[in-house]
């Protein structure tokens, strides 16, 4: 499958001419969400993604990254395979040590980048990761009700004759 984005880039460089990246990356280039989805290396799973890198007035590089896609989970509800709508935006200042954290505005919401290099692949791979739910359900499945086990209330004729305090109440009376 060919691409149109880099495998990396240089935040700061990329910061200086306004470089926006965008691209289409399948589920299967996901490696670390590999135990969290069903068949990732199916066809059905992809995330769109736009990049666009620029700096603020304290000239920050920073990410603004759009994504749009699915990825292939398994319902906790009914066990089936189902594609979980993945769409977000964030909004990202990039800093090159977690020294450099103490410099930035207490809003913004920090990626270090060691030695300036940003994996594009991996940047997203970190937002899907946010994105995923806790506990996978497919949309417009229904709850499934546990009967397996269940207890019935006794009727309350049945109470008084299987209760322990019934006996107790009756050695009381004596």
């Amino acid at each position: 499958m060919s691409r149109d984005f880099p495998d990396w880039i240089d935040p700061e460089r990329a910061a200086q001419g306004e470089r926006a990246y965008s691209g289409r990356v399948p589920v299967a280039w996901l490696k670390r969400l590999d135990g969290l989805l069903d068949e990732p290396e199916r066809d059905d799973g992809w995330v769109d993604f736009t990049l666009r890198v620029w700096k603020d007035d304290q000239k920050h590089p920073r990410l603004d990254l759009r994504m749009d896609g699915q990825v292939p989970m398994t319902c906790q509800r009914t066990l089936e395979r189902y594609l979980q709508p993945i769409e977000g935006r964030s909004d990202l200042t990039v800093v090159e040590s977690e020294a450099a954290l103490s410099v930035l505005p207490d809003d913004a919401e920090p990626k270090v980048c060691p030695g300036g290099r940003l994996r594009i692949v991996e940047l997203v791979e970190d937002e899907v990761l946010l994105q995923l739910p806790v506990v996978p359900i497919k949309p417009g499945s229904e709850p499934v009700e546990a009967t397996a086990g269940r207890i019935d209330p006794p009727d309350d004729e049945d109470e008084n004759a299987s209760s322990p305090f019934a006996a107790l109440e009756e050695l009381k009376k004596r």
